[in-house]
């Protein structure tokens, strides 16, 4: 999770955000971490990436086991 701080802003808006996310990059890292003491086995393959100016929409397949 901390190699997103290369590529997110600090800013970030995820509209997409669980509750009870925290705000900005600091917030995702958290979720990020969350998911993946989840879901040790993570995969995520990326179907689709659009970009245009300063927004990004990505819609993957995610794989994994639940392990808590």
């Amino acid at each position: 999770p901390e190699g997103a701080r290369e590529y997110i802003a600090e800013d970030i808006v995820d509209h997409a955000a669980p509750p009870g996310q925290g705000a900005g990059l600091a917030g995702l890292i958290e979720t990020f971490r969350m998911f993946l003491d989840a879901f040790p086995d993570a995969h995520i393959d990326i179907e689709d990436l659009l970009a245009d100016g300063d927004k990004i929409v990505a819609r993957i397949v995610l794989r994994g086991t639940h392990q808590g």
